[in-house]
């Protein structure tokens, strides 16, 4: 398991694999080069068998490399932003206040908080 984003990122993957019950590995380097050099993130991104992601960067730039993609969107249009190529899976809710611009939810994020664990697993599933 690699869980994967830029330095501003490094306090919350730290405590995410605090929490898992699988060793993880963060592979911010010294130079935090992850997520400012797209060759290195893409070439890592390709030796997974699958990526779990956001609306990010990463999705993206893992479907490219042809690594299956789990996209969790929320506030933004996946039919305009979800990732291209095979095997991908798009998890979104479609609520009517989707998709959404605002800097502050007024209905606490439900649609990303509505997204299950066990929707993701399943979509893992999917995506294997």
């Amino acid at each position: 398991i690699i869980l994967i984003g830029n330095k501003k990122d490094k306090k919350i993957l730290e405590s995410v694999k605090e929490r898992m019950g699988e060793k993880a590995l963060i592979p911010l380097t010294e130079e935090e080069i992850f997520g400012t050099e797209p060759l290195y993130s893409a070439g890592l991104l390709k030796l997974c068998k699958g990526v779990i992601g956001n609306d990010c960067g990463g999705i993206h730039l893992a479907s490219l490399a042809g690594t299956p993609v789990v996209a969790i969107y929320g506030p933004t249009n996946p039919v305009k932003f979800g990732p291209l190529g095979k095997n991908n899976v798009v998890l979104y809710k479609n609520y009517p206040c989707s998709p959404c611009k605002k800097k502050y939810c007024p209905f606490n994020r439900k649609c990303l908080t509505d997204i299950s664990e066990k929707e993701v697993e399943d979509a893992v599933a999917k995506m294997l």
